[in-house]
């Protein structure tokens, strides 16, 4: 009989009432509890074993949550175990989702911890052995489909940054284009969401001055062309390499905080890009197939004009 290896998680918090609470709910779930009441202390329990999830808290002494993993993140870039945060204060949606992007964090707890919440979380992200291997040629094909069409308008490759779980139907951007495909052992949504002042940089590169007003028209039309482009070339790169996907045409919407609702049940993967002074962010939902031959799909979509919500079937 194979013996499965305990594993480890390392809570980094300054309240003794949170890491017995923590040590107690982690233990029942059969995982090691680790803990650190400080930055200083958690690094010194980082170096000494691995562990496969983190949990910080924001407010800590000295060197908060924060900073603690921004200089982790600087001092490891490839640092690749489960990150979540606590925090008491209230934090809004769009301006939390921003900061775990950047800081690669896929999961956030409000103070007081909702035990159950934990223990889902915890089922899922670290016990299970899931199918979150997302098929990397699928992630690349779009990802590099998206580079060709930006590179493409304006000579400039977007640089791309750390990927994280999603945990929110919230976009980051202003003006997305939420495109669906299916292929024969792979089928799912990727949505391109981006930043105002970076499609507005970006439209300015490509119209070069001939343009001196963006309006909100001009920019999700020029989001959509972006988009369009971005499924024409991936859609030659699975053609290139003997795949076969059906890639629909995109849905575009805009708005501060329009939010798109995946409907296939699996994690939501983001990667963010940096352009000139902007930001766009992709997402990918992936859910696998039996390895059937494609069927043509009626691509059913379902938007709500008040909120600017995009439900995908």
């Amino acid at each position: 009989m194979e013996v499965q290896k305990q594993k480890f998680a390392l809570v980094i918090d300054d309240d003794p009432a949170v890491l017995e609470m923590m040590t107690i709910i982690l233990k029942r779930l059969g995982l090691g509890g680790v803990t650190a009441a400080s930055a200083d202390e958690a690094r010194v329990k980082l170096k000494m074993q691995k562990f496969d999830v983190l949990f910080v808290d924001i407010h800590l002494p000295k060197e908060n949550g924060i900073q603690f993993l921004g200089n982790l993140r600087q001092s490891d870039p490839q640092f690749k175990t489960p990150i979540a945060l606590f925090s008491g204060a209230a934090i809004e949606e769009v301006s939390r989702t921003k900061m775990m992007s950047v800081l690669g964090v896929e999961h956030f707890f409000a103070k007081p911890i909702d035990s159950a919440e934990l223990e889902k979380w915890v089922k899922q992200r670290v016990l299970t052995e899931t199918k979150r291997a997302y098929d990397a040629n699928v992630i690349n094909a779009f990802l590099n489909g998206t580079i060709a069409a930006i590179q493409g308008n304006t000579g400039i490759a977007p640089t791309k940054g750390a990927a994280t779980m999603k945990n929110s139907a919230s976009t980051m951007g202003e003006f997305s284009g939420v495109i669906q495909f299916n292929g024969k052992t792979t089928r799912g949504v990727v949505a391109l969401s981006f930043e105002r002042n970076c499609v507005t940089e970006l439209a300015n590169k490509v119209f070069q001055g001939a343009i001196t007003e963006f309006t909100d028209k001009i920019l999700i039309d020029f989001a959509g062309e972006l988009c369009n482009q971005t499924a024409g070339q991936t859609q030659a790169i699975f053609q290139a390499g003997g795949t076969r996907f059906e890639i629909g045409t995109p849905t575009l919407i805009q708005g501060t905080e329009h939010r798109i609702v995946h409907k296939f049940d699996s994690p939501c993967l983001i990667l963010p890009f940096t352009w000139g002074s902007g930001r766009f962010f992709t997402e990918f939902i992936l859910e696998a197939q039996d390895g059937a031959d494609v069927k043509e799909e009626k691509v059913e979509t379902n938007r709500v004009a008040d909120s600017g919500d995009v439900s995908f079937l």
